[in-house]
C-alpha cells in the first residue's frame, strides 16, 4: 500500500532529503480527487505522530513548509478523525509560531493549520484558544501582513464557540476598523457569530457600536451585491434574535433600503430580494412600526412601497425568501386601513402564486432556485 511505503520513508531519518520527498508524496495523495478517508484512517496513528516530530526535529524554514503543508492536508481532509491528535497538535502551534519570527509565510502556514485544525474538532476547539486569541491580537494590532488569515482563524473560532467567553467578548473592539477595510465580508461574519453567541449581553454593551457599523456600511453610493448578501444576512440574525428591538438598530439602513426599492434604480435582483426580505422581517416582528417607518416623513410612503413589493416579489429567486415574503404581505390581510385593503387583489394573488410554485416537485420550479 502506498501509504505505508511513504509512512516508512518519512521515518527514514538518515535522509532528510528521503523523509521531505515522502512528506510531499503523502500530501499529493491525501490533495487526490480520488482520495479515501475510510482508505487512510489506520495510518493516521503512525503518520500525524511521524510529521509532528519532523517539525520539531527540522530547522530549515523551507522544510517546515513542507511539514506544516502535509500536516494541513490531511487535518484538512481527514476532519473530524483528527480529534485524537488535536492535543498534540495544539502543543506544536505555540512552539513554531516562535520559530517563525519575522517568516510571514510560515506564519501564514501556521495560521492555515489552525483554522483547518479548529474547523476540524469544531466545538472541541476552546483548546485552541490559547494560541488563536493571543494571534488573532497581535495581527490586528500591530497591522501584519497576515490579517486576513487570522480574520479567517477568528472566523472559525467564532463559529464553533459554544458561548461567549470573557476573552473572545474581549476580543471584539478589534473588529471595528476593519470594516473599513477590505475585509468587510469577513467582519460581517465575525460579528454575525458574535450575535448569535453572545446574545442580549453582547448587544447590550455593543448595541452602539453595532448601529454605527451598519450606518458607516451604507453611506456607500451603490453596494456591490455580494457586500449586500452578507450585510442583509447579519441584519436578519440581528432581526430574529431580537424581534421586538432589532430594527431599532437599522433604521439608517431601512431608510437607505425603503429609498433604493422606490427609486428602483440599479438594482439587481439578488440584491432587491435582499432588502424585500428584511423588510419582510420587519414587518413580521413590529407591523406598528412597519407602518409608522413608511409614514412618518414628509410623504406617506406605505401604499407606493407596498405596490412596488407586491409587484416585485417574481423577481425572488430563493423558496425561502419568497415564503418569507409571502407570509408578511399576506399578514397586511389583517389591517383596518382602507387604502392598503385595495391591494387585496394584488395581496392574494401574491400568496396563491407562491403557494402553488413552492408545491411543485423539485424539477419544476419554472427557473427559481431551491434553498440548499
Amino acid at each position: 500500500m502506498a501509504y505505508r511505503l511513504l509512512i516508512d520513508l518519512m521515518s527514514y531519518r538518515s535522509e532528510i532529503l528521503v523523509q521531505l520527498a515522502a512528506i510531499k508524496s503523502l500530501k499529493q495523495c491525501v490533495e487526490d480527487f480520488d482520495f479515501e478517508e475510510e482508505a487512510f484512517g489506520p495510518y493516521l496513528e503512525a503518520a500525524v505522530p511521524l510529521l509532528a516530530t519532523s517539525l520539531q526535529s527540522l530547522h530549515e524554514f523551507s522544510s517546515r513548509q513542507i511539514v506544516l503543508g502535509s500536516l494541513t492536508a490531511i487535518v484538512n481532509r481527514m476532519d473530524s478523525k483528527m480529534k485524537p491528535f488535536a492535543g498534540v497538535l495544539v502543543g506544536l502551534l505555540a512552539p513554531l509560531w516562535e520559530y517563525s519570527a519575522s517568516q510571514e509565510v510560515l506564519k501564514v502556514s501556521i495560521i492555515d493549520l489552525a483554522v483547518k485544525l479548529t474547523e476540524a474538532i469544531r466545538g472541541d476547539s476552546e483548546i485552541l484558544r490559547g494560541f488563536s486569541i493571543p494571534v488573532i491580537t497581535f495581527s490586528l494590532r500591530e497591522g501584519a501582513l497576515y490579517i486576513e488569515d487570522s480574520l479567517e482563524l477568528w472566523m472559525a473560532t467564532m463559529k464553533h464557540a459554544r458561548t461567549l467567553t470573557p476573552d473572545l467578548f474581549g476580543l471584539f473592539p478589534l473588529l471595528c476598523p476593519i470594516f473599513e477595510t477590505e475585509h468587510t465580508r469577513q467582519a460581517l461574519e465575525i460579528l454575525n457569530s458574535y450575535v448569535l453567541i453572545g446574545g442580549a449581553p453582547f448587544m447590550n454593551h455593543y448595541g452602539t457600536v453595532v448601529k454605527g457599523v451598519f450606518e458607516s456600511l451604507f453611506q456607500a453610493e451603490n453596494l456591490a451585491t455580494p457586500a449586500v448578501a452578507v450585510i442583509t444576512k447579519v441584519m436578519d440574525t440581528i432581526l430574529r434574535s431580537f424581534p421586538a428591538e432589532g430594527h431599532t438598530l437599522l433604521v439608517v439602513p431601512l431608510t437607505k433600503m425603503a429609498m433604493a426599492i422606490l427609486a428602483d434604480k440599479d438594482q439587481s435582483s439578488v440584491t432587491l430580494a435582499a432588502y424585500l426580505s428584511i423588510f419582510a422581517r420587519v414587518l413580521l416582528n413590529d407591523p406598528a412600526f412597519f407602518m409608522q417607518f413608511l409614514g412618518s416623513g414628509t410623504q406617506d410612503l406605505r401604499l407606493a412601497f407596498i405596490d412596488k413589493w407586491i409587484d416585485k416579489v417574481d423577481s425572488i429567486g430563493q423558496p425561502s425568501q419568497r415564503k418569507l415574503t409571502a407570509f408578511a404581505i399576506c399578514s397586511l390581510i389583517k389591517t383596518t386601513d382602507d387604502q392598503i385593503l385595495n391591494l387585496l387583489p394584488g395581496i392574494i394573488n401574491v400568496c396563491l402564486n407562491v403557494y402553488f410554485q413552492l408545491e411543485q416537485p423539485a424539477g419544476e420550479l419554472d427557473g427559481f432556485e431551491r434553498d440548499e
